[in-house]
């Protein structure tokens, strides 16, 4: 049942929220067509007044006046917060829309720069143990699998240890960056991977960089689901693995040449620190998140510091 705040919808001629003294969050001084003090008497264009009453408080219909058309809502600061939040988790925004979100933007670059180690030691490792370590192909056969063995451990290990820390007290998106920037800070051990003499040391520190990965990945894959609205994560997972992809991809071919040209030394090298670098653009991007809703044409408004109190006191009850 809607909480009915007495009266019926006062409608005017469209007139821009400056005119009524108010101040959009949004900078957009749209045109509101009427007040209305109940969510059920909203008309397309109209300004819902959702105002703390005796019981309940007006920004509990905020969704459903938007719903009904609102053109904006005349609330307090921390109901428009909380409304705010209650929208993005209603409306599905277009794929090209979620494009512009400097989130999407960070996680399509952060898997496009470490996907790729994926990629390469599933194709590669077999090649540089023969070619480069001297492993006969039986050596391969016995002992190749130990760092995809550290990579099933590192997964679930770092996703479980995140989860420890979120049990803990930590935030959980603390938690995941925590974890992720420790697997970053081992990959640099790649470059003492591909240099040290001993090739059983070189397999030891390959199979702590997978680890280092799938535990990067887990806890990755986990952030992106918990950085946007439920509704939108399975389409941002989507759009960072077509990332992946792309970069398992270009990687791949150009680690060919690469290794042809010049060996593997450059191309670990390179792979030690891509992680550092996807750290780099996933803080930028989070950082820099805007403040602005999925739902773009509508407008949560608070009076401006010099509109004056109502005289109607009723318009609070």
């Amino acid at each position: 049942m809607r909480r009915r705040y007495g009266g019926q919808m006062a409608k005017m001629d469209p007139r821009p929220l400056s005119a009524l003294g108010l101040t959009a969050t949004g900078g957009r001084d749209v045109a509101v067509t009427g007040v209305a003090l109940d969510s059920r008497e909203v008309v397309r264009g109209a300004l819902f007044a959702a105002l703390p009453g005796t019981r309940v408080h007006g920004a509990e219909f905020i969704v459903y006046a938007l719903r009904m058309g609102a053109g904006a809502i005349l609330t307090d600061r921390a109901a428009a917060n909380r409304a705010a939040t209650q929208v993005e988790a209603t409306v599905q925004p277009s794929m090209f829309s979620l494009l512009k979100n400097p989130v999407c933007i960070g996680f399509f670059f952060c898997r496009l720069l470490t996907d790729p180690i994926t990629y390469f030691f599933s194709f590669w490792l077999p090649d540089y143990l023969q070619t480069s370590r001297g492993f006969s192909l039986a050596m391969i056969g016995m002992i190749g699998w130990l760092p995809f063995l550290a990579s099933d451990v590192g997964g679930p290990g770092g996703g479980a240890l995140s989860d420890w820390l979120i049990r803990r007290g930590w935030q959980s998106g603390k938690a995941r960056l925590t974890l992720m920037i420790f697997a970053a800070s081992l990959m640099p051990l790649a470059s003492l991977a591909v240099r040290t003499p001993s090739p059983w040391l070189a397999l030891g520190l390959i199979a702590l960089l997978l680890g280092a990965q799938s535990c990067w990945m887990a806890n990755q894959l986990t952030l992106i689901s918990e950085s946007i609205p439920h509704r939108q994560a399975a389409t941002l997972l989507a759009l960072s693995a077509i990332g992946g992809s792309v970069g398992g991809m270009i990687s791949t071919l150009l680690a060919g040449r690469f290794i042809e040209a010049t060996g593997y030394v450059p191309v670990f090298t390179v792979l030690g620190f891509a992680h550092m670098i996807a750290l780099l653009i996933l803080f930028v991007s989070l950082r820099s998140k805007n403040s602005s809703r999925a739902d773009a044409g509508k407008e949560i408004v608070t009076p401006s510091p010099d509109t004056p109190a109502s005289p109607n006191p009723r318009l609070a009850e």
